[in-house]
């Protein structure tokens, strides 16, 4: 098929995503590159044993490995993430504020990620200093202050049943983090720390002016007003389908930080497996992930455009893959004994599948947002975003607690916890869920005009890169409608003649 406008779009703003991913885990391969991997010298044969027979750890919490001190780089990589991610639940709040304001989604999108990466230009000045903690917080809250914007595209520049496999492009993260640990570890190790910041900037300068080449905030054919939104905020905090949505990111957020944490430190540790940045336990399964994403968007958007099932099935069947078999895996992971191979292939499994939400919770958002109204998108998400970032930053407090800090836990209490989690917030969706418009606006409870498709020029775009047509309600009597009819031009267009007689 054809290259079209609406696929540079998504291509770009996945690679702003992976930009975003690669900010995120940037300090941690800076301060982690020339950290000796030590899993060859853990002897974990004993640990294994007790993982086996449980009776034996009715009085034992395997204290020498769950409650072993962070080495001094592992302590600060840790706190470094958690400013981060401290960063990112303020993040959609701003960024919905941009938007919603006189900023297009273009503007906020892009300089919200050259932001993020100017700054790592400052990283080496402030390096592992209270300066340094400053910064990874303004990084994350730039990099949540995408959410929004993205979402705004979705509603102007593609079309329904064709938005499943852009929201996927939100998982072109994982790639960031593959990437940076993989090339930028090697990077660091032959030119040292501030190269990484050096390189990344230079990628983003290069990506931030092509962005403003390609990407506009509507495609041309586009006639509703984005800036001039009314945002319905009482209907929308009251909506239950945005906080079964709400709550299933978060849930999903949960499981992910578990995935890359915790499930991390348990191949490390109990079996000895490499978890160095570009190691390939590391860096390929979030490929993988990538490619679980846009393969089940696409499936969507298929299943949607041949009505095989509604909208808000499918929703709910990529809602309870991306929950329910990661949280079975989880779980069991949690019991997988010596089976080091077992427990390495379930870690990865429940990271690809985990890989498909995008195209659940987080594009339902755009289906209940009245297609006129980009902007009721962009608030809703930007609610989700911050209740997903927030269990985003209590899934990594956790687990960081519960196997180096205070809380008296093991392995199979932090898999527990994930798959309860993942499991009761997919019940809230499969209940409460929906994909369907909400009546948040008068325009929708009653429409004055239907769909249209226009038709572009050979040069301009074509008619599926534009986005759903509409016109804002405007109150009109009996009378204006006869004196329209008596006005009408002799030279109108098909679309004025067909309204006409619609009236």
């Amino acid at each position: 098929a054809a290259v079209r406008a609406r696929h540079i779009v998504a291509g770009l703003v996945a690679v702003g995503f992976a930009l975003c991913g690669a900010v995120e885990v940037s300090s941690s391969v800076a301060l982690l590159a020339n950290q000796k991997d030590n899993h060859a010298i853990i002897d974990t044969s004993w640990h294994c044993d007790m993982l086996v027979n449980i009776t034996s750890r009715n009085r034992t919490e395997d204290f020498e490995i769950i409650f072993m001190e962070l080495p001094q780089e592992e302590r600060a990589e840790s706190i470094m993430r958690e400013a981060f991610l401290w960063g990112q639940v303020a993040g959609p709040i701003l960024g919905g504020c941009l938007v919603w304001g006189r900023s297009g989604p273009s503007m906020v999108f892009s300089r919200a990620v050259l932001s993020a990466c100017l700054a790592s230009l400052l990283v080496p000045a402030a390096w592992r200093g209270p300066s340094h903690v400053a910064l990874r917080l303004f990084q994350g809250l730039c990099t949540g202050a995408t959410m929004p914007a993205a979402h705004m595209f979705a509603m102007t520049w593609f079309k329904s049943n064709h938005r499943s496999w852009y929201f996927s492009c939100y998982a072109a993260v994982s790639v960031g983090y593959c990437l940076t640990g993989w090339l930028g570890t090697a990077v660091v190790r032959t030119f040292g720390r501030d190269s990484l910041c050096y390189g990344l900037v230079l990628l983003a300068l290069c990506w931030y002016f092509a962005f403003g080449r390609f990407v506009k905030d509507t495609p041309k054919s586009y006639q509703h007003d984005t800036t001039a939104a009314v945002i319905p905020w009482g209907k929308l905090l009251r909506s239950v389908p945005v906080w079964a949505s709400a709550v299933a990111t978060m849930g999903n957020q949960w499981g992910d930080a578990t995935l890359a944490l915790g499930m991390t430190k348990y191949l490390k540790l109990i079996y000895g497996f490499s978890t160095a940045n570009d190691s390939v336990l590391t860096t390929l399964p979030h490929i993988g992930h990538f490619m679980a994403a846009l393969t089940c968007g696409l499936l969507v958007d298929h299943v949607r455009e041949s009505k095989i099932v509604s909208t808000t099935t499918a929703r709910k069947l990529v809602v309870y893959t991306a929950h329910f078999i990661p949280a079975a895996l989880l779980f069991v992971a949690g019991y997988a004994g010596c089976q080091a191979l077992g427990a390495a292939w379930l870690g990865i499994a429940a990271l690809l599948v985990s890989g498909t939400a995008p195209a659940g919770a987080l594009a339902a958002i755009a289906d209940l947002a009245p297609a006129e109204s980009p902007a009721c998108a962009a608030a809703a998400c930007a609610l989700c975003s911050t209740l997903g970032a927030a269990g985003l930053l209590a899934a990594n407090y956790f687990v960081t607690q519960a196997l180096h800090g205070s809380i008296a836990g093991s392995w199979r209490l932090v898999f527990g916890v994930a798959s309860v989690v993942l499991l009761t917030t997919a019940a809230v969706f499969l209940a409460l869920g929906k994909g369907v418009p909400q009546p948040w606006i008068p325009s929708v409870a009653r429409p004055r005009s239907h769909d249209v498709i226009y038709e572009q020029d050979a040069l301009e775009l074509d008619h599926e890169d534009v986005g759903v047509q509409t016109e804002p309600f405007v109150p009109y009597s009996l009378e204006d409608d006869i004196e329209s009819l008596k006005n009408v031009p002799r030279s109108s267009s098909i679309h004025s003649k067909i309204s006409v007689a619609s009236n």
